[in-house]
């Protein structure tokens, strides 16, 4: 009798035990299906991807950090070096730059999960709450595309949350260990300059406990990360990389910037997918809802120090979604830090908002825009690749991976940043070769993106696209792409033309998609800083 009771009294828990369980195995296995399909078409790999391809591959041959102008054309990003350095030794490995990306995304998207999990089962989470909390950020859309895109965010976010996930649940920081936080911390700034809300989680944590000891040893050690990160940059970049960063990140900001943070904010908000805005919002309301024995807790600071830089980095123009993916993560982790099981009559409670929470995920991604058929999937690039067959000489696009794809080293890296520097240099003598190369009708073919277009002055600057309309004529215009080519020069390329109108009718479905955060300024993942 009584073991029939304790089966009764258990079944409401089993039950929803095995609805997590379900849940996740759900979740995680559409999310999979998502990023296979992203893999093999290419689809999230944009404009800013190619920025990062570029940079790996001219470090692949020996070029770090090349002067804004020079013998390869305009150079120049505020991007830091570790990501596309670890892309520049996978391709010397792989030897595909777009294979090599992917492989680094899967690593990097890996080691972000895996710290998401250890930060839960550290901070005292069940194996079912860690679970949960790792098959809700990968079910994002946000997630799934950064580890596809081929670019610079998830790595930094990985690793502070590996740094972090090794000060929870510790109840001695040896220096061994606070060394290894160090590392982890410097490495994430040495992928993105702004992930420095991992190690200031930790030091403000450690001077609220009073270990002012273990305080100093860490600000220490990590200042020397910095400081070796910014030094051999330097070294290696023969004295650029200071200047080249300086330059490009400066040429931004503004203080109508700063006026029009809370408008980027709520643009860019409104652009997330529908999960990663409801995980955003769980995260807002467990702030509220947070007992005051857990408002000094290491995810709360990290959720508030993340959440105020975020804002400020959109003083910025040009960012977008994919700075995001860390404030998502920091909210999931905040989220747990509330449910984590502390006394046995919380236990159904806990398991009850586990299991809501991934029901509403789970029927947000089923319903999502952003999930598409696989029949639909064509490659991305298959179109232009096709198109300039007949193309021999220089290719100029504001996506620096298209000439790398013809086989060619790009003229030009980054068209928004050239943009933003020509805005802040008074001298006209930086945009003229660019302009002289036009009017000489030096480039065989001019590739832009079509969305970009809508915003004139977006890419390359002002009198751009009136320069190439006079020197130019247009031969070719799909739904991503506008073609130009010199006007008295058919040569082969034209034989494509029927076959490229075939192939754009077969890709107008998967174009429409991914075009869906392509219609506004840097939209869709199209920068980072």
């Amino acid at each position: 009798m009584d073991k029939k009771r304790r089966l009764n009294d258990l079944s409401p828990k089993l039950i929803l035990q095995g609805i997590i369980l379900v849940a996740v195995a759900i979740l995680i296995g559409m999310a999979l299906i998502e990023i296979f399909y992203s893999w093999k078409s290419d689809r999230w790999v944009s404009h800013a991807s190619g920025v990062y391809i570029t940079l790996a591959k001219d470090l692949s041959e020996g070029k770090f950090y090349l002067p804004l102008f020079g013998e390869d054309g305009y150079r120049g990003t505020r991007y830091f070096p570790l990501y596309f350095s670890l892309h520049a030794l996978l391709i010397k490995i792989v030897e595909d730059p777009i294979k090599a990306g992917y492989l680094l995304g899967l690593i990097a998207g890996v080691l972000f999960l895996f710290g998401v999990y250890q930060f839960v089962r550290k901070s005292g989470g069940s194996f079912l709450l860690a679970s949960a909390a790792v098959a809700a950020i990968l079910a994002c859309n946000l997630t799934q595309a950064l580890i596809t895109a081929i670019r610079g965010d998830i790595l930094p976010a990985a690793l502070n949350i590996c740094g972090l996930a090794l000060f929870v649940g510790t109840n001695e920081l040896t220096k061994k260990k606070l060394a290894a936080m160090a590392l982890l911390f410097s490495l994430a700034f040495a992928a993105k300059v702004a992930s420095v809300c991992g190690v200031t989680a930790v030091w403000m944590i450690l001077l609220l406990k009073r270990q002012i000891k273990e305080g100093m040893w860490l600000a220490l050690m990590t200042f020397l990360g910095f400081s070796l990160v910014i030094g051999i940059s330097q070294l290696f970049s023969d004295g650029r990389f200071i200047e080249v960063v300086r330059s490009c990140a400066a040429a931004g900001t503004s203080l109508e910037g700063v006026l029009k943070i809370p408008t980027r904010l709520r643009n860019v908000i409104m652009n997330l997918d529908g999960a990663t805005q409801f995980l955003l919002a769980s995260g807002l309301v467990s702030l509220i809802v947070l007992p005051k024995k857990q408002r000094t807790r290491i995810s709360t600071v990290y959720f508030l120090l993340i959440l105020l830089v975020t804002a400020i980095m959109f003083s910025n123009p040009g960012l977008h979604v994919n700075h995001f993916l860390e404030p998502l993560a920091a909210s999931v982790l905040l989220i747990t830090s509330l449910l984590i099981i502390r006394a046995e009559r919380f236990e159904m409670v806990a398991l009850s908002a586990i299991s809501s929470i991934l029901i509403i995920v789970l029927g947000i991604s089923l319903t999502s825009n952003n999930r598409t058929a696989p029949a639909k999937y064509q490659k991305r690039y298959a179109l232009v690749t096709e198109y300039l067959k007949g193309v021999k000489g220089p290719i100029l696009s504001d996506n620096s991976l298209i000439p790398i794809l013809m086989g060619q080293n790009p003229f030009m890296l980054d068209a928004f940043v050239f943009r933003m520097l020509r805005e802040k240099k008074t001298s006209a003598s930086f945009e003229k070769p660019l302009f002289d190369r036009i009017e000489e009708k030096w480039f065989e073919a001019i590739v832009l993106e079509k969305w970009a277009s809508s915003f004139p002055g977006l890419h390359f600057g002002e009198g751009f696209y009136e320069s190439v309309e006079r020197n130019y004529c247009l031969r070719q215009e799909t739904q991503q792409w506008l073609f130009y080519l010199r006007c008295d020069d058919r040569k082969n390329v034209n034989k494509h033309s029927h076959l490229c109108k075939v192939r754009v009718r077969m890709v107008n479905q998967f174009t429409t998609l991914s075009l869906k955060l392509d219609k506004s300024p840097r939209a869709g993942l199209q920068n980072s800083t």
